[in-house]
């Protein structure tokens, strides 16, 4: 797995940072509602440190999560809402292509169906093996950070 900090230019010229995770050939974004503004003063370039900082702070609460996940397991609690919130988005993501896609994906690379198969899909989210996942990338050293920043642009060490 690979935890990349990117930068998207906005029209407004600022920028939006967001993790670009890329695992098993899959790219998910989660954007950070973090900014960065044209640096035309000390007082935006110290802000904008700021920002980078609380990025590189949201990245490292990630790996700690991972972390605490591998040696622990998911908080039953957690575990419950997700798979709550998963059950009830399940009718409105059908009507998205990234549905599909990963419908299609898991037919042919499991073999499973999500409407006919969906308590054999319930069954293999488990605690124990969300657990054995976050081992995989942890022990095995599968996780990489990433910080993409513009070639002009230093960050202090």
């Amino acid at each position: 797995m690979t935890i990349t900090l990117r930068q998207k230019d906005l029209e407004n010229d600022n920028k939006s940072l967001y993790l670009d995770i890329y695992e098993n050939g899959k790219r998910k974004f989660e954007f950070l509602s973090l900014y960065l503004l044209p640096e035309i003063n000390d007082e935006i370039k110290a802000r904008n440190q700021e920002t980078l900082k609380r990025a590189q702070e949201m990245t490292d609460a990630v790996k700690a999560e991972l972390k605490a996940i591998a040696e622990h397991g998911p908080d039953p609690d957690d575990m419950k809402k997700a798979m709550e919130f998963w059950r009830k988005q399940q009718p409105a993501t059908q009507e998205s292509n990234t549905f599909w896609y990963s419908f299609l994906q898991n037919y042919y690379e499991n073999g499973l169906l999500w409407e006919t198969d969906r308590q054999k899909v319930e069954q293999f989210i488990t605690a124990e093996a969300i657990q054995k996942f976050a081992r995989h990338i942890i022990d095995h050293d599968n996780l990489k950070t990433v910080i993409v920043m513009p070639a002009e642009e230093k960050l202090a060490e």
